[in-house]
């Protein structure tokens, strides 16, 4: 009986001894040093407080997360002031804890929130594009999403350009190769956020040789020239048409007059050469018969000629266009 006594009261000693360490474990308070409004990409302090200093190998760990089970330790983040990037939107909790190397010697504090905006991004623009040629105009504009920007801040190859700083819009009246390079911007003014997100790159890139303005003459020009030949080639073209139809014509009224006088003028080149006669007297004239009409009118109706073939042979045969055909010609007296 006894010996269950003292059993009883050494297990109760143990107890009131692990509680009341556990109870003498103190809790360190976290904090923001600044409460102001966070944007993303901005350095936030992290500050941790324990009423009892610490000693020796005693240091302050800090751990991400809503609560004890998602809790994500930050490495390489030691110490009672701390400092980290906000990355992400939303809300963002942390907790620190006091730790003697692997051994806890306070309990976690309560979490800090820190509520996270989006940072307004500046964009560049560049007119007319980004590649050019020697001698053309450019002009490069850094343009804010939201914000009251006084200022503007420009990069050249990541480094500053001292001759747009402070400047909407950086413009080079003449471009040269030295204006090759990777450029960006941001913005600045004087309330949160101080200071917008740098632009994406934009890469402006000149070519040597004949610029955009002789490209374009020279294009131009050639063009211009085509459209001249077309035309000089289609007057050309209705031009040697129209001549061509004119001779035609010509040609056939030529061919028209002569079948129509050839006969005519035969006879009275004939009727000329015929031995002067007296009235009454008969003319036998030698005629080359064509197939037209058998009937020759006279110069002014005064010879008359009436075409009588002759049979070849006493066989009753027709001549042949090119026989000899006896005329009896009756001449008039004038």
């Amino acid at each position: 009986m006894e010996l269950s006594s003292l059993s009883v009261m050494l297990l109760l000693t143990v107890l009131l001894h692990c509680g009341q360490a556990q109870a003498a474990r103190p809790k360190p308070t976290a904090r923001v040093e600044t409460q102001s409004t966070v944007y993303t990409g901005d350095t936030v302090t992290l500050i941790c407080e324990l009423q009892t200093e610490l000693t020796g190998s005693q240091k302050f760990h800090w751990f991400k997360g809503p609560t004890l089970k998602n809790l994500v330790e930050l490495k390489d983040v030691v110490g009672d002031r701390v400092s980290v990037t906000a990355s992400n939107t939303g809300t963002e909790e942390y907790q620190c804890v006091a730790k003697d190397g692997q051994d806890y010697i306070s309990d976690y504090s309560d979490s800090v929130k820190i509520t996270l905006r989006v940072r307004p991004k500046a964009k560049v623009r560049v007119q007319p594009t980004e590649r050019v040629s020697i001698g053309d105009r450019v002009t490069l504009t850094c343009d804010v999403e939201s914000g009251d920007v006084r200022n503007y801040e420009w990069l050249k190859d990541n480094k500053p350009l001292s001759d747009a700083q402070r400047k909407k819009e950086y413009e080079i009246s003449a471009v040269d190769e030295s204006h090759t390079g990777v450029y960006s911007c941001r913005g600045t003014q004087s309330t949160q956020p101080l200071y917008s997100e740098t632009s994406d790159a934009v890469t402006l890139t000149v070519e040597s040789g004949l610029s955009r303005a002789a490209v374009g003459l020279a294009v131009g020009l050639g063009l211009s020239f085509v459209l001249c030949m077309t035309l000089v080639l289609i007057c050309c073209y209705k031009k040697g048409k129209g001549a061509g139809s004119v001779f035609s014509s010509n040609e056939n009224q030529q061919n028209m007059d002569q079948s129509v006088s050839g006969p005519a003028n035969s006879l009275s080149e004939s009727a000329a050469d015929a031995p002067q006669t007296k009235a009454g007297d008969v003319i036998y004239s030698q005629i080359n018969h064509s197939q037209e009409d058998d009937a020759v009118p006279g110069p002014s109706g005064a010879l008359h000629a009436q075409n009588n073939k002759k049979k070849a042979n006493g066989k009753g045969k027709a001549t042949a266009d090119a026989d000899i055909v006896y005329s009896k010609l009756k001449y008039s007296a004038p």
